[in-house]
């Protein structure tokens, strides 16, 4: 299970969407890895891999984390205990269909993280691998994932702060619009959960 609080949540995927606007210009040549926006008065996260899907749904008073693993096994419907005893404010963010697909589920309320496991992990390790711990972490997947070498320092201040300036973002890729991502950036996310 997660060990983040609500915050450093919120910090490691900013960082990380931020870090795909600039590496993954809408170009077509780069598949962007993260999406978010601000919807309802919720901030969703949504991480888009090979492995499946992972959503990042921060509320006013809790956070909730779906993930549809695609190489898990579809035997029977987890849902029911996937979903078991979370607050029926929280269930309302989903639809059947959407607690259906679901192979892993926990959230966290009052700074205390719950969750239901079944038998299989669902995908779970995998798609919690792009939720970053530390700088370093993020560093090694991104310099694999994009196949360039980047500057430790920036790095470093990007996951602390989730924030980079124009002149930071054009050193980790010079084809960068500073200007554009950081407008599509604070359109997508509100600062501050």
């Amino acid at each position: 299970m997660i060990k983040l609080t609500r915050q450093e949540l919120w910090r490691s995927l900013r960082a990380l969407t931020l870090l795909d606007m600039i590496l993954a210009p809408k170009d077509g040549r780069h598949h962007p890895v993260m999406d978010a926006s601000c919807k309802d008065g919720q901030n969703r996260f949504v991480l888009d891999s090979s492995s499946g899907r992972l959503w990042v749904i921060f509320t006013d008073d809790a956070v909730v984390i779906r993930g549809c693993g695609r190489s898990s096994e579809d035997t029977e419907d987890p849902s029911a205990l996937l979903f078991k005893d979370m607050p029926e404010g929280l269930l309302t963010l989903f639809d059947e269909a959407q607690r259906r697909e679901t192979t892993f589920c926990m959230w966290q309320t009052e700074g205390v993280w719950h969750q239901n496991k079944t038998e299989s992990d669902g995908g779970e390790a995998e798609l919690m691998g792009y939720i970053f711990t530390s700088a370093d972490r993020m560093q090694a997947w991104a310099e694999e994932h994009y196949g360039r070498k980047l500057d430790d320092k920036i790095m470093k201040k990007l996951f602390d702060k989730a924030m980079l300036t124009a002149d930071e973002m054009k050193a980790l890729s010079p084809e960068c619009r500073p200007r554009e991502v950081m407008a599509e950036f604070f359109s997508r996310t509100v600062s501050g959960r």
